[in-house]
């Protein structure tokens, strides 16, 4: 005779096997954001960035036409930042341009810097349409596959904070399953197998698939 242990146990393998036959959610490709879009995400980046220099109201503000727009950093970045003879610096909302000195940038540094992410913009942008399409993935099959194999999440998103983006200003990060794991992977090894088994994400979304979805 069964207990109800096995049983229980039986039941779970079943559901997170049912769960996992689909690697796609049911339903068609969700639209690219529209330019509209996407010029909105580089303005907002621009005004964080400008704030972040401390130059409003000293120098006015150049307007320059973005050489090319990324979801990654672009290498065009790297070389514009390289031109300023700086070999190593950062960027955050709050504590603008640094050196990686640590010494305090000068107004004509911040100017360079500023221009040249304005030259090569560094966002990325996806639909809501996309991001309820992701979700779909996430919730279906990702999170009950990771869970599977012994993987649980800091914490995980609702639907409209997700698909709104605030999920994201929340973490601090673009929210993932993968990034939220209480306990990545121990070896190179280990997370290889799991990301086969358990892709991050599926193709066909730019911004966010990647070779190993």
């Amino acid at each position: 005779m069964r207990s109800r242990g096995v049983v229980a146990i039986a039941a779970l393998a079943v559901t997170g096997a049912m769960m996992l036959t689909g690697c796609t959610p049911s339903r068609g490709m969700p639209a690219a954001p529209t330019d509209a879009e996407v010029d909105a995400a580089v303005q907002s980046l621009l005004d964080m960035q400008w704030a972040a220099t401390g130059l409003e109201g000293v120098v006015e503000r150049p307007t320059l036409e973005a050489e090319r727009t990324s979801d990654q950093w672009s290498p065009g970045m790297d070389e514009c930042v390289s031109e300023m003879g700086i070999a190593s610096y950062g960027w955050s909302s709050t504590d603008g341009f640094a050196l990686g000195s640590g010494e305090q940038a000068t107004d004509a540094q911040q100017l360079a810097f500023y221009e040249c992410v304005a030259r090569y913009p560094a966002v990325t942008v996806l639909s809501h349409e996309q991001r309820d399409y992701i979700h779909d993935y996430y919730a279906r099959t990702l999170v009950p596959c990771l869970g599977l194999h012994g993987y649980a999440m800091s914490f995980l998103p609702e639907r409209d904070s997700f698909v709104a983006g605030t999920a994201d200003q929340d973490a601090g990060w673009t929210w993932s399953p993968y990034a939220a794991l209480r306990q990545p992977p121990m070896t190179e090894e280990a997370n290889a197998e799991l990301t086969r088994e358990c892709p991050p994400t599926l193709p066909g979304i730019d911004g966010w698939s990647s070779e190993a979805g």
